[in-house]
């Protein structure tokens, strides 16, 4: 890898969509990625944002809820960092930092030492090719750009 930048032995990308959640974890091992978990989980966040972007309570705490799970998961297996990338639903939301605050605590509720969450807003496309890159162990774009997943 160039540049320098050191690689976390397990990562995980949690990936916000409006309907659904995913979630991979993965272990960098001799410059590639092994996939070690992937969850997914149906939250139908986008059918709890109303016209005006209000993000219904119901809908909110269904997608808490799953993400209190992936947490559990993360920590079970230890992962140093993990990126997340919310969508559509969460970009037109009105309480985005209210719930966002909240899916970090999730994610990381208990870990020993804290672990290095990144939450982007990010555009459909670019959601596919960063979990894409997950995917399929392209470790060179990740190490020397390190995108927010």
């Amino acid at each position: 890898m160039s540049g320098g930048s050191v690689v976390p032995d397990v990562l995980a990308a949690v990936d916000l969509g409006s309907n659904s959640f995913h979630m991979v974890v993965a272990r960098h091992q001799h410059g590639q990625l092994v996939i070690l978990d992937r969850l997914r989980e149906m939250v139908r966040l986008g059918a709890g944002l109303s016209d005006a972007g209000r993000l219904d309570d119901e809908a909110a705490a269904r997608a808490l809820r799953c993400l209190e799970r992936f947490g559990q998961r993360l920590r079970a297996m230890q992962a140093d960092s993990v990126r997340v990338v919310g969508t559509n639903a969460l970009r037109r939301a009105k309480r985005k930092r209210w719930f966002l605050e909240r899916a970090r605590a999730a994610l990381v509720d208990g870990a020993p030492g804290g672990k290095a969450v990144q939450i982007q807003m990010s555009r459909d496309r670019v959601r596919r090719t960063r979990m894409t890159t997950l995917r399929s162990g392209a470790m060179s774009r990740m190490g020397r750009r390190r995108p927010a997943l």
